[in-house]
This record gives C-alpha cells, sequence and structure tokens, in this order.
C-alpha cells in the first residue's frame, strides 16, 4: 500500500484535534475503515472527506454515534439515488 495514500491516526487527531477514541468508535460503526500496519492504525485520505462532515456532526452539532450512523446512510442512499436519476435521465435523453 502506498504511504501517501494514508495518514496515521495520531497525526489526524492533533490535526482535527479529535480523541482517537472517536476515531475508533467510527470504524466499530463501519463508518470509516482503519488500515493497520506496523502496529498502528491508518486511515485512508480519500475518507478524509467524510470524516470531516463527521467530526461536524459529532463536535458541532452534538449528534452521538448512533445518530451519526443514520445520517451517514441516509446520505449514501441519497447519492446512490442521485446517480440512479442521472443515469435514467441519460438513457431517457436518447429516446428523446
Amino acid at each position: 500500500m502506498d504511504t501517501k495514500d494514508i495518514i496515521s491516526i495520531h497525526r489526524f487527531c492533533s490535526l482535527y484535534n479529535v480523541p482517537a477514541t472517536f476515531v475508533n468508535e467510527l470504524d466499530d460503526f463501519e463508518l470509516i475503515e482503519l488500515i493497520d500496519l506496523e502496529n498502528e492504525k491508518y486511515i485512508r485520505k480519500s475518507n478524509l472527506k467524510d470524516l470531516e462532515r463527521i467530526i461536524h456532526l459529532r463536535f458541532d452539532l452534538n449528534i452521538n454515534p448512533e445518530g451519526i450512523d443514520v445520517i451517514h446512510h441516509l446520505l449514501q442512499r441519497i447519492s446512490q439515488m442521485q446517480e440512479e436519476i442521472n443515469e435514467l435521465r441519460n438513457r431517457l435523453a436518447l429516446y428523446e
């Protein structure tokens, strides 16, 4: 795995000023995937956008982890539905 694509949770937590237990809790709820390398846990940089949104929900809006889980899944579902709508529009445009 290319180390340019990952960031250690210790570095992430210090940059974003969040506790490491919070990141581990997100892993427990399967909201993020932690990578174990050489006895240290890492986060994919591609997940940073989702993590920033989750941090905002938790610390700015004071939403509990269960609520974050529900919101995250609903946002994913909305995104999937928007993609499906775009595909259907494109297919429909072929017949117009």
